[in-house]
């Protein structure tokens, strides 16, 4: 529904601009935005950062620049302080403090995707509902928009209201109750089976979801894709009239609409989930390695394994 879809965005236009009057720098993207705090979330596993090269230099250098600002540029904008930072989550990557730094001490660096989902002290509970949310998203998408059952498409198109309403009740109830259920379920086992009795399950449980970003970004790719394909096409014409006034810039106005390598859809999505649960695996080894200050006992990473194979052949199942 694209009025719903104006609406939504009028919205957020209305909530940052009430914020900006009311706060420095960008609180409303940092703080209120959930498209935001979805990046963020996301970007743990990117491979790339933004970091200082030696925080002993900004530890001596007084003005901070790089988050005051100066006559190069603005202060960060995201309320950051670079020197101090060590995850992706709240960068808006905008470069202003490449900008502002007099001291040539940040930089852009290539990583190993994932390094910030190892970041401890980064384990937060709305950054793990974050992940469970997205998740269950990730599977309720492709239900609604690919899938063959038309009374729940009429349910959540808002034919009628009482249907909406029981559509959106279980969008709710699945995204803060059932999917992070399920998970503190597998947490407390998992505990108790990887002798971490002296970590507090709410510990295991909100670190352990971290382990769901890379499968949930699959899954997201893997949804994406089952679209791309399809509408690809319709980015030529659009391209040479954007506004529907009958231009034809690049002479592929009248270019037909078609799909392109449905065929191979199938098997990219095959292949995404594939990669994204075993990148989850590995993530769950190494977080509860950080737990333990060991080598976890198998048998409780043999439960996320079991968890998250699980829910990836649901998503196998979805798509395929």
């Amino acid at each position: 529904r694209p009025s719903v879809t104006g609406w939504v965005l009028l919205g957020f236009l209305a909530g940052g601009v009430g914020l900006a009057m009311l706060f420095e720098r960008r609180t409303f993207c940092r703080y209120v935005c959930p498209v935001g705090g979805f990046i963020g979330l996301y970007s743990l596993v990117a491979p790339v950062e933004l970091r200082v090269r030696d925080p002993r230099v900004c530890r001596d250098h007084r003005t901070k620049d790089c988050y005051l600002g100066n006559d190069s540029g603005y202060g960060c904008p995201w309320l950051e302080q670079p020197w101090a930072m060590d995850r992706n989550a709240y960068c808006g990557l905008c470069g202003e403090c490449l900008r502002t730094c007099t001291q040539d001490n940040v930089t852009l660096n290539l990583r190993l995707p994932g390094s910030d989902l190892l970041v401890a002290h980064g384990w937060k509970l709305d950054e793990a509902y974050k992940a469970f949310i997205m998740l269950a998203c990730a599977a309720i998408y492709p239900v609604v928009f690919l899938g063959p059952w038309g009374w729940l498409k009429a349910w959540a198109n808002l034919d009628t209201l009482s249907g909406f309403g029981l559509y959106a009740l279980g969008f709710l109830l699945l995204n803060l109750v059932g999917v992070p259920a399920l998970h503190l379920g597998a947490a407390a086992v998992t505990r108790w089976l990887t002798g971490l009795r002296e970590v507090p399950v709410r510990r295991v449980f909100v670190a352990l979801a971290y382990a769901l970003v890379p499968m949930g970004l699959a899954a997201w790719m893997a949804f994406t894709v089952s679209l791309v394909f399809a509408n690809l096409s319709y980015a030529l014409p659009v391209l040479s009239d954007p506004f529907g006034w009958g231009w034809n810039l690049l002479g592929t106005r009248d270019v037909a609409w078609r799909p392109w390598l449905t065929g191979w859809v199938p098997s990219l999505q095959a292949a995404l989930l594939v990669a994204g649960l075993i990148a989850s695996i590995v993530s769950a080894d190494a977080i509860l390695r950080k737990l333990h200050g060991k080598r976890a006992a198998i048998r409780g990473l043999a439960v996320q394994a079991v968890l998250l194979t699980a829910e990836t052949a649901l998503f196998l199942w979805l798509y395929l």
